[in-house]
């Protein structure tokens, strides 16, 4: 005991020197205190910086937020292509997201609730509209994101990347793909929206990957320079809402272990599932515990298509990923196993589909039914939590068919609960309530003549026995421990099968198998046989046979049809060459023999055909009237007939008025019989045929034919439904557009027969393209603001896709972008002119323009601003003067706001009223402050001001006295009185003027007024 404890003492000392080493680095959103990482106090916002700050072995903490790519491989912050820009791993490094930002131990962090978010969305525009900043599908990624989220160069087994959500990455198409490097791998960005792993096998466990958008993978692993044999673990994944063009999990080598993964809602043109053709038959790809459910394929693809490797699917489900009728898997012949899964359309082992690989045992073919399908991550709105949606119900299939092995599922839920795993990445925390299979199935017997019953029997421990005619699918054909059935010799071997059920979704995993019940026929006819075999038409015949069981029944149809007869001697008039007639053996009209045996054939000898069949006229206008003529011999009368052999008329001549073209029969009949038919058409003169354009897609100034044929007369072309006249004439008429309007261009071709025309066809092409209708958000812009103006214009997308062209002249030019929805920042004024081109036909419209956008340049506050006059009369003209050291001088007479009164350096502008006016410097939408004048006083009107006043009469009271000039007072200002004298010039007090103690008295001559 004492050797045992030092041995564990010496290990846990091991443990603890080892974590000595490691280095733990702190990452949140927004930096804290020093910013080193050093703690979560002292948080480090880049996080790609707290990675290549680590070494092997230590550990890189990340709390809940949105982190985005800041630089590309080669830590370049402004790349020549932005979509350049990544996160990737060292090796060895391990990774770990769901942090609140407090924790001190990995266990005490939560990543479902505290979602740590790796986002491709670099230019910060994809459809956030729930604001959690994560894409739930592809389709919310807006504009350029990047090519990788997160990519591992030549990272080894020891790499852990563990709790993130991987969102908004986004591949290039493979034609025109480019390669960054980082950590001296490559990375094209066709590959790996959101991981890709080159040259590496890291460990990813607990990440969502949502909303990304790949082309050759969502996530891309290619192991192939790991010569170790590393294996890579994918581990806890939940991928939803990604689309790829091949694989949102691609494969390309190297070992791979996929466990405990849920893949919902994905969508892909060929396969969700790749393998590809270069992984090595040697290297093991084993899925286990996988939920496959409701994701999306090509039409003529697969869900999973394997190409290579040695692969294993075990205790999984792949459900409801059928389309078109596709198989959901693909195996190319390859090593493929699956054991203890349930996989739709597999048949399951007791039927297996063998073009899914090898039956590995304890598969099924059953409905998962899940708790909520339709909500993945549940009510809680978090994904590894025990409300997730493809948790199976206790009476799923699923619950208690997997494998022993794994002791926790991807909610980390303890494994098993009722005994056995359970089939998928969940584990049901109960008890199953699946009914036990039928036992004691029987037959009360086993072989049964046509028309007798048999008792079905059987028991169920729980639920009701239920009865079926096939082994899975199909309805009920009745209930009961003792069930009654009567097949058909047509059912022999007859097969029922037994199932115990609680309800229409909860029945037991398998129906039991009845043994096999005969039901045997009665015997063939035997001896059958005919008096004659070659006969004259009228003449009769007999018909012998005879039956073991049962009634002599003739038929003259070797299947279906209606009994002519019964008995065995049967008299018949054949009246067709050569007739053959038909014995069953019947006890009942649904027992019968196997097999009608017919008798030899037997020649009738008919009237002679018809001669000299012919019409008055061939080639008609509709309805017109046209005799039918033919010649019979032997007594024989000539019988009419329509195309759908309908007796129409009789006689040596018959008229008929088609208004289409018409095939006639006639035979020549005597009495029953009949001869063989001849035949006669008259063509009646119809609308075109085989009307159609070639190319039906052109550019403007290319040549299109248009061709049709006419049954009966000559095409004629017009370019209206009805009237005109024609354009053309003939099986073809070409045509050649010219820019205009993008439409079809459509012509009528009729059939004329010089006497009547037929009504008209069209036929079509369309043109690409119309020039389009533009418009500009904005026209008046100021340089220094560094406005975005919005472009947009209005070419259609027609197939093959079109594309809208922007360029800053009407011919040439440089080339500014593309979108019928366009954003730009001009710098100076411009004017912008949109084209459209079509993807599939090279066509490209004219130019169009939008308005011109003035972009004003960045201008002073105006200098020297004055007025030349500050008092004048009412209308008259005044100079304002202003300099601006750039733009022009604008006027107004407001601080703010107003219009304009005028511009320029000297403004010469009439005066009506007092006011202050204001000089501001402006080019385009670039407009400086306001700088005042001068207020500018408008004087009153000398309308009744003398221009001279003399007063010598004394004052008294208030009074004020005026003169434009000159006031010469002699007066006195007797008490009370308050007088003002105002003159223009001068006020003359002369010897007598006197104001008295008491008064007041104030004189001006400053008086200013306009005659």
């Amino acid at each position: 005991m004492k050797t045992t404890r030092l041995v564990k003492l010496t290990l846990l000392f091991s443990v603890i020197a080892h974590l000595g080493f490691a280095t733990i680095r702190y990452v949140k959103p927004t930096a804290t205190g020093a910013g080193d990482g050093s703690t979560w106090a002292n948080a480090s916002a880049d996080l790609q910086a707290m990675i290549n700050a680590s070494s092997s072995g230590d550990e890189v903490w990340v709390a809940a937020g949105v982190y985005k790519p800041l630089a590309d491989g080669s830590g370049v912050t402004n790349p020549t292509d932005t979509r350049d820009k990544l996160f990737y791993m060292k090796d060895g490094v391990k990774l770990y997201g769901g942090f609140v930002g407090t924790e001190t131990v990995l266990t005490q962090r939560d990543f479902a609730t505290n979602k740590t978010i790796l986002s491709g969305d670099i230019d910060n525009n994809d459809t956030n509209t729930d604001g959690n900043f994560i894409n739930e599908s592809h389709t919310d990624i807006q504009g350029d994101n990047a090519y990788h989220v997160f990519v591992f160069p030549g990272t080894g087994e020891t790499t852990e990347f563990d709790g993130f959500i991987i969102t908004g990455g986004k591949n290039t198409a493979s034609i025109g793909y480019t390669t960054q490097y980082a950590g001296g791998y490559g990375f094209s960005s066709f590959r790996g929206a959101a991981l890709y792993c080159s040259g590496a096998a890291p460990q990813i466990r607990n990440c969502v990957i949502s909303g990304n958008e790949g082309y050759s993978g969502v996530l891309y692993q290619n192991n192939q320079n790991t010569s170790g044999g590393w294996t890579t673990t994918i581990e806890n994944l939940i991928w939803v809402g990604n689309y790829a063009n091949n694989g949102v999990l691609y494969l390309h080598r190297g070992p791979t272990e996929v466990t405990n993964n849920v893949f919902a809602s994905n969508s892909t043109y060929y396969s969700v599932l790749y393998i590809s053709s270069n992984m090595p038959d040697g290297n093991s790809i084993n899925y286990n515990h996988i939920s496959a459910f409701n994701n999306s394929h090509g039409q003529y693809s697969n869900f999973f298509i394997i190409q290579g490797g040695t692969v294993q699917i075990k205790n999984s489900i792949l459900w409801k990923e059928v389309e078109a009728n596709n198989a959901v898997i693909n195996n190319s012949a390859h090593s493929l196993t699956v054991s203890n899964s349930s996989i739709q359309g597999s048949g399951g082992s007791s039927d297996w589909n063998g073009g899914f690989g090898t039956d590995g045992g304890n598969n099924l073919d059953l409905a998962p039914q899940f708790s909520n399908a339709g909500n993945i991550a549940g009510a809680d709105g978090k994904y590894f939590t025990s409300d997730d949606g493809l948790i199976p119900i206790s009476c799923s299939p699923l619950l208690n068919n997997a494998a022993a092995g794994l002791t926790k599922d991807i909610a980390n839920q303890n494994r098993p609960i009722d005994g056995k795993n359970d089939i998928g990445a969940y584990e049901f925390q109960g008890a199953s309530t699946i009914p036990a299979n039928a036992s004691s199935v029987a037959a009360s017997s086993y072989n049964i003549q046509c028309g007798q019953s048999a008792n079905l029997t059987g028991s169920c421990a729980q639920g009701t026995l239920t009865w079926y005619e096939e082994v899975s699918g199909g309805s009920s054909i009745g209930t009961g421990t003792n069930f009654t059935v009567s097949p058909s010799p047509l059912e022999s071997p007859a097969h029922y099968y037994a199932a115990c059920e609680t309800s229409a979704t909860c029945v037991s995993l398998k129906r039991i198998a009845v043994p096999e019940i005969i039901v045997n026929s009665p015997e063939n006819a035997t001896s059958v046989a005919a008096s004659s075999y070659s006969i004259t038409c009228g003449q009769t015949v007999n018909l012998t046979g005879s039956c073991a069981q049962g009634t002599l029944t003739w038929y003259d149809e070797a299947g279906g049809g209606s009994s002519i007869g019964t008995g065995t001697n049967f008299t018949v008039t054949p009246l067709v060459n050569p007739s053959k007639y038909y014995a069953s053996c019947e006890t009942s009209s649904s027992c019968v023999s196997l097999e009608r045996v017919a008798t030899p054939d037997i020649t009738v000898s008919l009237p002679a055909n018809p001669t000299g069949v012919a019409a008055s006229q061939n080639d008609i206008c509709p309805y017109t009237d046209v005799d039918l003529s033919a010649s019979c011999i032997n007594s024989t009368t000539a019988e009419w007939y329509n195309s759908s052999m309908t007796v129409i008329g009789s006689g040596a001549t018959f008229q008929v008025s088609p208004n289409t073209t018409s095939t006639y029969f006639v035979k020549c009949k005597n009495g029953s019989c009949l001869s063989e038919a001849e035949e006669i058409t008259v063509k009646v003169l119809a609308r075109p045929t085989g009307d159609n354009a070639s190319p039906g897609y052109v550019c403007a100034g290319q040549e299109v034919t248009y061709t049709a044929s006419c049954a009966v007369g000559t095409v004629e072309w017009y370019n209206s439904y009805s009237g005109g006249n024609p354009i053309g004439t003939g099986n073809s008429y070409t045509f050649t557009p010219s820019h205009g309007t993008s439409s079809y261009y459509r012509i009528y071709p009729s059939c004329t027969n010089g006497t009547c025309s037929s009504s008209r066809v069209s036929a079509d092409s369309y043109f690409y393209f119309a020039p389009p209708s533009v418009t500009v958000s904005e026209t008046a812009l100021c340089a220094s603001n560094n406005t975005e103006v919005t472009l947009t214009a209005n070419c259609t997308s027609y197939a093959g896709g079109t594309v809208t062209n922007w360029y800053d002249a009407a011919s040439g030019g440089n080339f500014l972008g593309t979108g019928n929805t366009f954003n730009h920042t001009p710098t100076s004024t411009i004017t912008y002119y949109a084209e459209c081109v079509s993807n599939n036909y090279s066509c490209v419209s004219s130019r169009i323009a939008t308005d011109e956008v003035v972009v004003g340049q960045p201008v002073s506050i105006p200098t020297s601003v004055s007025v030349n006059n500050t008092q004048v009369c009412a209308n008259t003209d005044i100079t304002l003067s202003a300099n601006c050291s750039s733009g022009t001088v604008i006027w107004y007479t407001q601080d703010a706001g107003g219009s304009s009164i005028g511009s320029g350096q000297s403004l010469v502008y009439n005066v009506s009223a007092t006011s202050t006016y204001y000089a501001s410097c402006e080019d385009g939408s670039c407009i400086s402050d306001r700088v005042a004048t001068a207020e500018v006083t408008v004087l009153p009107s000398s309308s009744g001001i003398p221009l001279n006043q003399t007063l010598t009469s004394n004052i008294t009271g208030t009074d004020t006295k005026q003169a434009i000039e000159y006031i010469d007072a002699t007066n006195k200002i007797i008490n009370p009185a308050n007088v003002v004298y105002e003159s223009g010039k001068a006020i003359n007090l002369n010897p007598g003027f006197e104001v008295e103690n008491g008064s007041v008295f104030l004189g001006r001559a400053n008086l200013s007024a306009c005659p």
